[in-house]
């Protein structure tokens, strides 16, 4: 903040901040400060609009969730959904960026969800196979006994 030469202003007054074109304060920061006390800082904007809808969908990303935003102040977030079905990890449905010196990082793709019912299904078999494993063990042990 500088102002302009041969101005003045009292001490403690309450002075407003703007920011130029593509530029915003950080999230969270109030528009004013007192004189006297550090002006707070103008940062590039994260810029949203360059996501078309179709790279999105490619990555299986719910696109109309991120199209509700334009673009990002420094140190905001976004949460960004995966489409039904499909998650960035086992079991993360949806990842958050943060906007930082003017770029958000690139989105991750959403991979294809496990079923819970293919997982029900392994974990029957398995205790199934268990189970067998066990009884031919003290079937054997029955045996030699």
């Amino acid at each position: 903040f500088v102002p302009p030469t041969g101005s003045r202003i009292e001490y403690n007054q309450l002075i407003s901040v703007s920011c130029g074109v593509g530029q915003a304060l950080a999230f969270g920061v109030p528009p004013t400060f007192k004189c006297g006390s550090p002006a707070p800082t103008c940062h590039e904007v994260c810029s949203l609009t360059e996501l078309s809808t179709d790279e999105l969908n490619k990555k299986f990303i719910q696109a109309e969730e991120v199209k509700k935003k334009s673009q990002l102040v420094e140190k905001e977030q976004i949460t960004v959904p995966c489409m039904t079905g499909y998650e960035i990890r086992e079991n993360v449905p949806a990842q958050t960026y943060t906007c930082s010196g003017g770029s958000v990082p690139p989105f991750a793709a959403c991979v294809a969800a496990e079923k819970d019912e293919d997982e029900t299904k392994y974990s029957s078999t398995s205790c199934l196979q268990a189970k067998a494993t066990l009884l031919a063990g003290l079937t054997a042990m029955l045996l030699l006994i």
